[in-house]
């Protein structure tokens, strides 16, 4: 089950999209978190930012919403999740985490921010004209569509 977060932080997109668990290998990999975080990278890889390396880019553009996902190292998604945990000089566990505790960072060096914080960032650039309601996107999967209308219903 998908919830939402809000920040008050200046300069970002205030509503943040969190999972119910873990994805990445070795998860428990719901489906709809894992088409949360597929999304996520379809959106970076579309993302004209200049903060996302060219190289990085090509491995995001592999996702593919709502391709089957089973929690290997080889899958396009896992490899998408290694390679922005290296792009941000973070832990390569191999998973994108749920949110738990305050928006914000965890780890040593601080640098360590939870990728959905990220992911979530790139869903907005690419649909700010409908934020937070993905749903109303053209480009948001129908089963992710679902879930968020559902969500904004409660």
């Amino acid at each position: 089950m998908l919830d939402a977060l809000s920040s008050s932080r200046p300069g970002t997109c205030r509503i943040f999209f969190n999972t119910s668990g873990n994805v990445g290998t070795g998860q428990k990999n719901d489906p709809l978190d894992v088409l949360l975080v597929q999304y996520g990278y379809f959106c970076m890889a579309k993302n004209p930012s200049p903060q996302i390396p060219p190289d990085a880019r090509a491995i995001y553009a592999q996702v593919k919403p709502d391709a089957p996902y089973g929690g290997r190292p080889d899958e396009p998604l896992s490899r998408a999740i290694v390679t922005h945990q290296k792009v941000r000089g973070t832990v390569q566990d191999g998973h994108v985490s749920r949110m738990r505790g305050g928006i914000g960072y965890y780890g040593d060096r601080g640098r360590e921010g939870f990728r959905l914080l990220a992911l979530s960032n790139n869903m907005y650039d690419m649909n700010k004209e409908v934020w937070p309601r993905l749903d109303k996107s053209t480009t948001c999967p129908p089963r992710l569509g679902q879930a968020i209308r559902e969500m904004f219903r409660n």
